[in-house]
């Protein structure tokens, strides 16, 4: 693999370097492979001092430079050309340099010399991404693999130039250069020109670590094998190729064909009802809150009732002919034959994925050398995400490769059925009267998970609660469905749908970590150093380690009565009543702090003087200081 980068000059530093006028002055490159330590390697436009470690080339003019970097790729023959947005900026640009300076050699840089090397402007639009603009590459035998791409579809970051990106996954920047600089270094003689070139080459080092480090080729390589889609391909489409390939090898096998659907290119207003989400019992739980999930839900399901395009009836007349046994009634009142009437080809290729996925986690726990743990993990992601796009590759109504909405509608509808009994089991059959010995409430659920608050004080008995909840709910659903213990919140702050904080442990000997959805994380446009602080006085309010003399307000006594009951005014009517002589008067400010209460009272009602909590030990409302916290940056 050859990662690089290249820069350009300008002969106005104002501007930015155009291919029509800009020269290449300087290209880095980077030659890696998993088994050989890296080589650097830096072209040059004209005389630069030694960079260590770097073998740099020097030419005196620019055609010169470019037909270099084309003997250097042919020589080496890489199989992927790398770098940080390649296609939309560094290929283009040498592609149109090329032309402009009638190097014929860069319409040459692939491996059949017959099929020209060419960039081209085209829009792309996907689900995952939406319409955006980018430059369709063409390098006949070489993928062009551009990590910009790659983590902008992957990773959901507040910036995606190198700099930021380093910064976020390796704590690590470029090298400090403007490119209205560029000119004057680049003039300034061969110190300038070293400049420049460790700039270019830091760069085409930074893009190859964030590549290691992310195992971002692995990745990508082992969901190539996974769906059978080529690797050029698989760069710049979207989740449904990945399905259609998986459907159309297994439909091969069994010597059938996938139909033609024709697309008139609109997405489809048809919809259908989604996952549930409980509605939250808000407040905070000093008490555990054990989590079970489902593992991987929406396949399950697809396994567990044969939904599949293939098993789906809809005449009236073959559902007449079967017997009650021979098929499945979904809550949407869908109707699909069980597997001895005929077994569902979506269901086969999930299946496949699941279990494929098993025994890749197995080999990967026992895997000792580190490259090959990676080159697993890349493998098991790749086909949990195969398995779970399924799924979504039969909502697509229009656009869709194969829409089947009624599919989609019976996977939702059996995900709500299953929550919602899960939900029932727990209510009625866990309580302290029950083998269980101790009582249950179900506070949120989402999609694939309920949140239950168990009545019990250590983190352990949480645990092996949970383990053994999950067990006995399993006991009523069809393999492969399964509700699995996940972990325990203690203590836990619900505020609202999909809005949450909580120490979260899978261990009894210490948390895990602070888990926050829908807090600071909302908002993307916070500095690291707003993102750390909120983070770390969310877990001191949650651990109950802030000192209640920062939870203190004061407010002044003003008027001799309010028409509203304010905090202060009933505070210092609460002293009065305790203490007259020593209570606030007009014109006296009143501390107090919020401690819990019941949920249906004011503020002013929770309202307390701090002495008199610290005498009886009343319990902070962590609720209201979190949404105190949360306000101003939500």
């Amino acid at each position: 693999m050859c990662t690089f980068d290249i820069e350009c000059v300008s002969e106005n530093p104002n501007t930015f370097p155009s291919p029509e006028t800009s020269p290449v002055i300087t290209i880095s490159a980077i030659v890696s492979d998993p088994t050989e330590d890296a080589e650097r390697f830096v072209f040059t436009l004209r005389s630069c001092s030694p960079l260590p470690g770097t073998h740099v080339f020097s030419f005196d003019d620019e055609r010169a430079l470019l037909v270099a970097f084309h003997d250097f790729v042919t020589v080496y023959d890489f199989d992927l050309l790398s770098g940080y947005n390649i296609l939309n900026f560094d290929l283009y640009y040498l592609f149109q340099r090329g032309k402009q300076l009638r190097v014929l050699e860069m319409t040459a840089l692939g491996r059949n010399l017959a099929e020209d090397s060419s960039a081209k402007r085209t829009k792309i639009t996907t689900k995952q991404t939406g319409t955006f603009d980018t430059t369709s590459v063409t390098i006949s035998g070489r993928i062009s693999f551009d990590v910009f791409d790659i983590v902008r579809r992957e990773f959901s970051l507040k910036s995606y130039r190198l700099n930021a990106v380093a910064f976020h996954f390796l704590n690590d920047q470029k090298e400090d250069v403007h490119y209205s600089q560029m000119l004057e270094l680049f003039t300034s003689g061969e110190l300038g020109r070293k400049r420049i070139a460790h700039y270019c080459l830091r760069d085409s080092e930074l893009t190859l670590r964030l590549t290691q480090k992310l195992s971002l080729y692995v990745n990508a390589l082992q969901m190539s094998r996974v769906t059978s889609v080529p690797l050029e391909l698989l760069l710049v489409r979207g989740q449904q190729l990945k399905v259609t390939m998986q459907l159309m090898r297994t439909l091969q096998k069994d010597g059938l064909f996938m139909p033609l659907t024709p697309r008139d290119g609109e997405p489809s207003t048809d919809s259908y009802e989604g996952a549930i989400v409980l509605e939250p019992q808000r407040g905070f739980y000093p008490n555990p809150v054990v989590v079970l999930d489902f593992a991987s839900l929406y396949p399950s399901i697809m396994i567990a009732y044969n939904l599949c395009y293939s098993t789906l009836v809809t005449d009236p007349e073959v559902l007449a002919a079967l017997a009650p046994e021979d098929y499945y009634k979904a809550p949407n009142d869908a109707y699909y034959v069980k597997e001895h009437v005929r077994a569902g080809v979506l269901p086969s290729v999930v299946k496949n994925l699941l279990q494929q996925r098993k025994s890749v986690k197995r080999a990967m726990n026992d895997a000792t050398d580190p490259f090959l743990q990676m080159l697993l993990n890349g493998k098991q992601l790749a086909l949990k995400v195969c398995a779970n796009s399924v799924y979504g590759y039969t909502g697509i109504a229009n656009v869709g490769h194969l829409p089947c909405l009624t599919i989609s509608s019976s996977i939702t509808a059996f995900g709500r059925e299953l929550i919602n009994r899960s939900k029932e089991y727990v209510e009625t059959r866990i309580s302290p009267s029950s083998e269980y010995a101790f009582g249950t409430r179900v506070i949120y659920g989402d999609t694939d998970s309920l949140m239950i608050e168990v009545e019990l004080r250590s983190i352990a008995a949480a645990i092996a609660a949970g383990k053994k909840m999950a067990h006995d709910i399993n006991s009523q659903f069809k393999k492969p469905l399964e509700l699995e213990f996940e972990k325990v919140f203690c203590p836990y702050l619900l505020i609202n749908k999909k809005r949450y904080a909580g120490l979260m442990w899978t261990a009894p000997d210490s948390f895990t970590k602070v888990e926050t959805k829908g807090l600071e994380t909302v908002r993307r446009d916070f500095c690291p150093f707003v993102l750390n602080f909120v983070r770390s006085q969310i877990a001191a309010l949650l651990n109950q380690q802030v000192d209640i003399s920062k939870l203190i307000v004061s407010k002044s006594l003003a008027k001799p009565d309010y028409k509203s009951p304010l905090p202060q005014v009933i505070v210092a009517q609460k002293m009065a009543e305790r203490d007259a002589q020593n209570a606030p008067g007009l014109g006296d400010r009143v501390y107090y702090v919020i401690v819990s209460g019941d949920k249906h009272s004011s503020q002013g009602q929770n309202a307390e003087d701090p002495l008199f909590v610290l005498q009886n030990g009343l319990e902070i409302d962590t609720l209201h200081y979190l949404e105190s916290l949360r306000k101003p940056i939500c």
